[in-house]
């Protein structure tokens, strides 16, 4: 991802390394970092199960009970899920929780980033459509969430990039 590293270690807590670029190392307005730094903003009792990077924005998938992401990095497009995008997210920032025990996948690009509910078959995007990425026929910005339903074929499996 860029020129920055991440390793998702056995305790479920996340490490980040390199440059610092638009806060990508959720360790806010620091200096690049030279060795493994432990991403702020994540209790204890947050186990982060699911990490996915861009060359600038991170999302996690973490346990609190429910299923829950946060994000953090570049949001000039609304991709760390703030609608302030004139500023990067500097730590880990929650953005939606799901009371499911079905498996959810993240995916995070340069300009958007989507959240796949298998039990559901819902995508929830948020970030730049303008290529029309969520297919949802919608080609706006969408710095917070949007629920694509029932994301499928005819033959039930998942239609999806993950």
């Amino acid at each position: 991802a860029g020129d920055s590293s991440c390793a998702l270690l056995d305790t479920k807590k996340l490490s980040c390394w390199g440059e610092n670029t638009h806060a990508v190392l959720g360790i806010g307005n620091q200096p690049d970092q030279y060795r493994p730094t432990p991403v702020s903003g994540f209790t204890d009792s947050e186990p982060i199960e699911m990490v996915a990077m861009s060359q600038h924005t991170i999302c996690a998938l973490y346990v609190n009970g429910n299923q829950a992401v946060k994000c953090w990095g570049q949001n000039n497009n609304g991709q760390a899920g703030s609608t302030d995008i004139n500023n990067p997210v500097l730590t880990p920032r929650f953005l939606r929780e799901w009371n499911t025990t079905s498996q959810l996948y993240i995916s995070v690009s340069s300009t958007h980033s989507c959240l796949y509910n298998t039990g559901s078959k819902n995508l929830f995007c948020w970030g730049l459509n303008r290529f029309g990425a969520f297919g949802n026929a919608n080609l706006s910005e969408v710095p917070r969430y949007t629920n694509i339903n029932n994301v499928a074929d005819n033959s039930g499996s998942s239609n999806t990039a993950f």
